[in-house]
């Protein structure tokens, strides 16, 4: 897993700390609360790990970025300090491809990116062109579920905490963790391949699959047999004798319709005189209306000659009363009046009146007589027309009466001739819509037999497709013999480690043996099993430190030797604590001469991020090596955050 670490930005408050490493070794040395520890759990936080929350990380820091190589893309972590569940990751590679996406740390139930990435580690899976591992939650039963191992389990091989590298390395603190430290180690040697891996995936998805096409089968055959279904015949001898059942419905249908339509009907003697009644009302209801328009009419007319009366009288009245009169002024606006005007012409409006061709007042009494003459003859009319509309409106009124009665007479002789009829009509419907419903479910359920032999032979190819799988599994895992090999070759890595840093109680001639159960190395003296001890009876923490520390070395070294799927870096977090430079110094300078001669030769390609107290340096200067001196109180030599000074 080639992963490799370009640089780290922290944002703090006031600053912007910017951390470049070496592709080979990255040494961070100096004094306590300078920040050095910092730098890898900062690391491991943009990566999805949790922060431990010093006083100098609460107070100052905002977010952080790490730039990192992972397969052939570069790739951009983003976290902010108040984020917990998701990391922002951008990448991009020399052929133009690139993305990014907000990952979740823990899975979606929807997938994040593509088909298959459903958090932060199935992201970084996919950056390294690899399946995500899963292995059997019961390593007993191959039904089991499968369990999928993240990206955090396998860096637990990758970066060693300083909290706890001399107490609980191997996760034997929680049962979960120590189980998935197991089958990431089980992993990582090969007990459990990439293809193995892919193999299981499969089988897995093809027992699924067969598992539930069995159970449909099941269900399938229990609804049929309920009904009396079981088999292809059965279905159609009962869609026969419903197709035969909807005829003879039908049939009968049609000779009771006809049967109705031919008989005579008691009512039709009274439909008939109703549709006469209809008419003779239509008719004598429209004479009605024309009387009520001639009425109205009458009466506007009336009034109209009688406004005209009024009109006429008070014209009389005016003209009486301006005969002769002489108007000096004009009576709309005041002005004076022309006096030059001739005598005959009109004073006010200076044209010559009309000669006089009768006497006004007894033209005027001739209209007024002509008035009433006509007013009399249009109240007699109207006198006429109602009288008319009276006897109109009772004939209209017997007539209604009569069509009520006849009405009620033509509902009751329809309702007891229909009653019969109807009930017998509706029967033979609600059968005949039975029987076409049933012969529809029917039509449907004759292509479940079918459907279900389909299922089976698929459910046989599906169980011959788990005996390949199973078969080919069987034939990796022989293969996997190859796997004793790597952990006796990371037995004789770890013995030589503990050889060569001198490390106390461990001579030539002894011998180290990995337990298969849980993966803790046992040291044998002389290759004695009743003297042999371990991490948990090693003593002092000094000594706990180191022997996790060149486990972890050789499970590295062994991985790269052998292109095992281990990613290529390896943080350690004070290899040396508990140890000091002065008492133990044999020790302190072996365990470096010997992480630089691995840096230097067989883990050439890992990446080292050493954090510690002290600096040693490696003999041979020629090493690409990057190192950084941190304390809290010197200008030259600042903490990780720089203006920090602490409380």
């Amino acid at each position: 897993m080639n992963i490799k670490f370009r640089s780290l930005v922290l944002q703090c408050r006031q600053s912007r700390e910017l951390i470049e490493f070496s592709q080979r070794i990255n040494f961070f040395h100096g004094k306590v609360s300078s920040g050095k520890s910092s730098i890898a759990r900062i690391i491991d936080f943009c990566l999805g790990g949790d922060l431990e929350r010093t006083p100098a990380i609460q107070q100052e820091f905002v977010s952080a970025e790490l730039n990192a190589n992972i397969g052939s893309y570069e790739v951009l972590f983003e976290r902010i300090s108040t984020a917990s569940n998701h990391v922002q990751v951008t990448w991009r590679n020399a052929a133009g491809e690139m993305g990014s996406v907000l990952a979740p740390i823990k899975p979606e139930s929807t997938p994040v990116w593509g088909a298959n990435v459903f958090n932060l580690s199935d992201l970084i899976f996919h950056l390294l062109g690899m399946t995500p591992p899963k292995v059997r939650k019961n390593k007993r039963d191959d039904e089991a579920p499968l369990v999928r191992l993240s990206f955090r389990d396998i860096m637990w091989y990758c970066y060693l905490r300083q909290d706890r590298i001399d107490s609980d390395f191997y996760r034997l603190d929680d049962p979960v963790r120590s189980a998935k430290s197991r089958d990431v180690i089980r992993y990582v040697v090969g007990y459990y391949t990439q293809h193995l891996n892919d193999l299981d995936i499969e089988l897995q998805k093809t027992t699924d699959e067969r598992n539930a096409k069995i159970d449909s089968i099941k269900q399938l055959k229990k609804f049929l047999s309920e009904f009396g279904l079981g088999t292809a015949d059965e279905i159609t001898a009962q869609l026969k004798t419903v197709s035969e059942q909807i005829v003879k419905v039908q049939s009968e249908l049609e000779t009771l319709q006809l049967n109705r339509n031919t008989a005579t009907h008691s009512a039709d003697t009274t439909r008939e005189a109703l549709r006469t009644l209809v008419k003779q009302l239509a008719t004598e209801e429209q004479a009605l209306s024309d009387l009520d328009d001639q009425i109205s009419e009458g009466k506007t007319l009336n009034a109209e000659i009688i406004s005209t009366k009024f009109k006429l009288s008070r014209a009389q009245t005016a003209s009486s009363i301006l005969t002769g009169v002489s108007f000096k002024a004009c009576p709309a606006c005041g002005s004076a009046l022309d006096n030059e005007i001739t005598i005959d012409k009109c004073r006010l409006c200076g044209h010559t009146p009309p000669p006089p061709t009768l006497d006004l007042v007894t033209q005027s009494e001739a209209i007024r007589q002509d008035l009433n003459s006509r007013v009399s003859e249009i109240e007699d009319s109207i006198s006429r027309h109602y009288h008319a509309r009276q006897r109109q409106q009772k004939r209209v009124d017997a007539i209604r009466l009569e069509k009520t009665r006849l009405d009620n007479k033509f509902t009751v002789e329809l309702t007891n001739y229909d009653s019969a009829f109807m009930a017998k009509y509706r029967e033979l419907e609600a059968n005949a819509a039975t029987f076409i419903e049933r012969r529809s479910n029917l039509e449907r359920i004759s292509k479940l037999p079918q459907a279900i032999a389909v299922q089976e032979k698929d459910v046989d190819l599906l169980a011959a497709e788990q005996s390949r799988l199973r078969r080919e599994m069987e034939e990796e895992r022989k293969n996997l013999t190859t796997a004793e090999q790597v952990i006796a070759e990371i037995e004789d890595a770890l013995l030589h480690a503990l050889l060569a840093i001198k490390l106390p109680g461990v001579k030539e001639g002894d011998k180290v043996e990995i337990d298969r159960r849980n993966w803790i190395p046992f040291i044998l003296p002389q290759g004695d099993d009743g003297l042999k001890w371990s991490f948990f009876n090693a003593g002092s923490g000094g000594k706990k430190t180191l022997l996790n520390t060149c486990y972890a070395l050789a499970i590295h070294r062994v991985a790269s030797e052998r292109a095992l799927p281990l990613p290529h870096f390896l943080i350690v977090d004070t290899p040396m604590k508990n140890i000091s430079a002065e008492v133990n110094e044999e020790i302190f300078h072996s365990f470096y001469r010997l992480l630089y001669w691995l840096a230097a030769n067989i883990l050439s390609d890992t990446q080292f991020i050493l954090i510690d107290n002290e600096y040693v340096a490696p003999e041979d200067r020629s090493l690409p090596l990057m190192k950084r001196y941190l304390t809290p109180d010197e200008a030259d030599n600042p903490p990780l955050i720089s203006y920090y000074r602490g409380q």
